[in-house]
Formats: structure tokens, C-alpha cells, sequence
């Protein structure tokens, strides 16, 4: 037999479900995914987004813990996403930023020719397949555990060394600042200002 979670689909491979939780008076909604999950999840919209070690960023129905849609990048998601204006933002230990367009239940995802689709999970209740689209994914050396911050349209991304400002429609760099030292801090926007910190021993406050 296998784990309470377990459930194996075609050719063997386990399959996400509910795990009920006897422990308590009545089941609560979990989801089985492939890999350890590190990272806080983020929840928008009745939608919790986590990322895994499976590769995966996944998108599961806060209120039945259904899978909703998944994303695969080419590395574990160790990060908390961050969602913004209907796109979900994440990094990837294979040092990439990912811009993913969630759906809503019901709707169709559209065919976007700038990026690749991503992979589709049909929800039984639901009255059509929802999914997320892939936008844009740009290179961020040494990202993989820190969270963007998103303001004005404008993506802020830690790397190795610097703080990088992207388009958040396109993933097209505006500008960056190179520091002294690694940066292993989260971006804060606040009052037209973007916050970092560095290991050259310096917060840095950059005016946007």
C-alpha cells in the first residue's frame, strides 16, 4: 500500500489528492505534490500558489485543495511567489525569474505565442480547463530562495551581486544596480523608493 497521500496514476506515477486528516474532527483539504515544499505559499483571488522541490510552482483551489494548474521550470521553487495584477512571479533554483499568467476557474487559458504553455490540469467540477501561461523567464544569477517586489509596472529582482529592474509585461531589463557585495535580501518598494540591502555593509535606496 502507499502513503496516505500516495495514489499512483498511469505508468505509475503518483498522482496529486486530498490527504484527510484524521487528527482532526473533519478532513482538511492537502495536496500531495512530487517534492518538499520550502517556501511560505502565496494566496490570491481564493488560489494558493507554492512552489516545489519538485520544480514545479503550483496553483491549488484554497478552498478544496484541487490542483488547479501547474508550471514545471527547470529547477527546484524554493521561493514564495509574489502575485501582482493577475500574473504570478517566482524563482527558480535553475536562477531564472518566471512570470506566469494565472487563470481564473473557467477560463480557457489564451494561446500566447511569446512563451511557452504550460502544463494543463482539467478539474472535474470545473466547466473548462484552467491553467497558467508562461510569459516571460529572464536569467537572475543566484536568485532562487528571494521574492521580487512589484510596483508601477516594474519588476524588481535580486541576482549574485546586483538589483535588477524588468518591465513586468515584457521581462525587457530598464535598468540595474551592480553593489559591493552579494545580495541575499528581498527588494521593498515604499513611497516611490526601492529598499536593499547588500553585503558590502550598505542599504541601498534607489528613487523610482
Amino acid at each position: 500500500m502507499g502513503e496516505p497521500g500516495g495514489g499512483r496514476g498511469h505508468r505509475g506515477r503518483r498522482c496529486p489528492r486530498l490527504v484527510p486528516d484524521r487528527g482532526g474532527r473533519r478532513d482538511r483539504p492537502r495536496l500531495k505534490t512530487r517534492g518538499e515544499i520550502h517556501a511560505t505559499p502565496a494566496v490570491a483571488d481564493g488560489t494558493v500558489y507554492a512552489g516545489s522541490h519538485d520544480g514545479r510552482l503550483w496553483a491549488v483551489d484554497a478552498a478544496t485543495g484541487a490542483a488547479r494548474w501547474k508550471v514545471r521550470t527547470t529547477g527546484p521553487v524554493h521561493s514564495t511567489p509574489l502575485v501582482s495584477g493577475g500574473t504570478v512571479y517566482v524563482d527558480s533554483l535553475d536562477e531564472h525569474l518566471y512570470a506566469v499568467r494565472a487563470h481564473r476557474p473557467g477560463e480557457a487559458p489564451a494561446e500566447d505565442h511569446r512563451a511557452a504553455s504550460a502544463h494543463l490540469v482539467r478539474t472535474p467540477a470545473g466547466p473548462g480547463p484552467v491553467g497558467g501561461t508562461v510569459r516571460w523567464r529572464v536569467p537572475a544569477p543566484g536568485a532562487g530562495h528571494l521574492t521580487p517586489a512589484v510596483a508601477h509596472g516594474v519588476v524588481y529582482q535580486t541576482t549574485y551581486r546586483s538589483l535588477l529592474a524588468l518591465d513586468a509585461a515584457t521581462g525587457e531589463e530598464r535598468w540595474r544596480l551592480e553593489t559591493g557585495g552579494e545580495v541575499h535580501s528581498t527588494p521593498v518598494v515604499a513611497d516611490g523608493t526601492v529598499y536593499v540591502g547588500s553585503a558590502d555593509d550598505f542599504l541601498y535606496a534607489i528613487h523610482i
